[in-house]
């Protein structure tokens, strides 16, 4: 919860930056009029939906909703939780003209870590790790000066979900799976040679089946035997959107021609 906060208290706060850097972009007549032929730029965000959901339910269901054990000084830990990890992604984007543009967009969609604890025994952990990389070519409009930028183009994931606690047997399980994306982005700062700007991503993929992920310990008196839990095998969503800021570099930026 605390890291949701301060990403979007660091998002509105380049927001803020933004505006008041373009409101001194327009006073000086910084001209926001030009093209570049083509750009490369960093984003980062939140996502939002996605796998996260539904492998916090199968946890339960599976049997990895207990509460750790506490200590003198401490309660035990409520199960399962999770956590959300900024996604990354550069962008390539060559110009047609001041309305229309080609992108190419690798890095990540979401990234969702979960983990869950069975008491049985002495107790089983699982951490599962789910990754959704994605690789996008995207069609966009561009209006007012490319200050709104509409992107709709095909996509492919590939997810990955790994069981990445220490003492783990380290399953994998891997899927690459075609979708599509839309997005919006709204530049909010514009320079001959830089920009920064505000975006969202929507996302739509069928489901990815995952698991069986197994952990076990041996354990119990008065003869030993193995205590086993299962996350089983289920479908998790792919579906969603994320949030955020993107940086970017303009090259070989051409003038637009004016009349007398």
């Amino acid at each position: 919860m605390l890291k949701k906060v301060t990403i979007l208290m660091l998002s509105f706060f380049f927001l803020l930056c933004g505006v008041k850097a373009q409101q001194a972009a327009d006073q000086h007549g910084v001209a926001s009029g030009t093209t570049p032929k083509f750009h490369i730029a960093l984003y980062t965000g939140i996502g939002v939906a996605g796998p996260t959901k539904d492998l916090m339910e199968h946890m339960k269901d599976s049997g990895f909703g207990d509460s750790s054990y506490g200590g003198w000084f401490s309660d035990g830990q409520e199960y399962p939780e999770k956590m959300r990890i900024p996604v990354l992604r550069l962008e390539a984007a060559y110009f047609i003209n001041e309305k229309r543009s080609f992108s190419l967009n690798l890095g990540f969609a979401d990234v969702t870590e979960v983990s869950g604890f069975d008491s049985r025994g002495i107790g089983n952990y699982l951490t599962l790790r789910s990754r959704l990389h994605q690789v996008a070519a995207n069609y966009i409009i561009s209006l007012k000066e490319r200050r709104h930028n509409l992107s709709l183009g095909p996509v492919f994931f590939l997810h990955e979900v790994e069981d990445t606690h220490p003492y783990s047997n380290h399953e994998k399980y891997r899927n690459i799976i075609p979708g599509l994306n839309a997005g919006y982005s709204l530049q909010l700062v514009q320079r001959k040679s830089w920009f920064l700007a505000l975006n969202t991503t929507a996302r739509w993929a069928p489901k990815s089946r995952i698991g069986p992920f197994v952990v076990e310990h041996e354990g119990g008196t008065p003869l030993p035997d193995m205590q086993r839990s299962e996350f089983s095998a289920t479908k998790v969503t792919l579906s969603g959107l994320d949030v955020g800021v993107a940086a970017g570099l303009n090259f070989n930026r051409k003038e637009k021609n004016s009349s007398n």
